[in-house]
């Protein structure tokens, strides 16, 4: 969450994260602090070799109230987020209004998940998509406008999707809507939930390992 004073300082107000090594701020520095390993399962529900991959393994919201374009894992992580600084988006939405408030938010998969389970499934009947599945689900708006929706504003909304340099791209984005006096705060960041096709790609880019990550070692394959 980064906010801006009349003077065009810069800064970020609030900080969400969910991740491999748990939720929340607190609960990451306490982890890197303790040299705790990520939850590293070998065997991938995505892949059909042994590969170390981060699991999000705490419970996310339920998207169930939500149309079905919204329902994909990518959000509810995004939401997971969003409620640990719900209280600072709402002030800020309070103090400068619903259309001075952005959303900016970066991601490289946002559905492709329930698109390959959906697709699979198709493969294996050889009748139709299944129930619980609709193309608008793979829009790499959808998470921004999802985020959007529930926060409720009528500022800027978007999304951008360059691959490994999403969020910060979207963060830079912010603040450049900041600075030219647009609106006066912005929710930003990222979110992507993993699935075969980001793991295809590295694969193909040859850069996994059958071992965890050991970056910087001479030991390191």
């Amino acid at each position: 969450m980064s906010v801006a004073n009349r003077q065009q300082r810069v800064w970020l107000h609030d900080v969400a994260v969910i991740c491999a090594l748990g939720s929340g701020p607190a609960a990451l520095r306490a982890a890197l602090a303790a040299n705790r390993p990520a939850s590293l399962p070998l065997q991938s529900p995505f892949w059909p070799t042994p590969l170390p991959q981060g699991v999000v393994t705490d419970a996310l919201p339920s998207l169930a109230r939500w149309p079905l374009e919204y329902q994909t894992r990518c959000n509810a992580i995004a939401l997971a987020c969003l409620h640990q600084i719900q209280g600072a988006v709402a002030s800020a939405i309070a103090r400068f209004g619903a259309d001075r408030v952005a959303v900016v938010l970066g991601t490289s998969t946002a559905g492709i998940g329930e698109a390959q389970q959906a697709f699979a499934a198709l493969n294996e009947t050889g009748d139709r998509l299944p129930e619980g599945f609709c193309l608008e689900q793979q829009g790499l708006g959808g998470p921004a406008d999802f985020l959007g929706r529930v926060i409720g504003i009528r500022g800027p909304c978007y999304s951008i999707s360059t691959a490994c340099t999403s969020a910060p791209k979207a963060i830079a984005s912010a603040e450049r809507l900041l600075r030219t006096g647009l609106v006066d705060a912005v929710l930003a960041g990222g979110a992507d939930a993993l699935n075969r096709f980001t793991l295809a790609g590295f694969v193909a880019l040859e850069c996994v390992s059958p071992k965890p990550c050991n970056p910087m070692s001479v030991n390191r394959d």
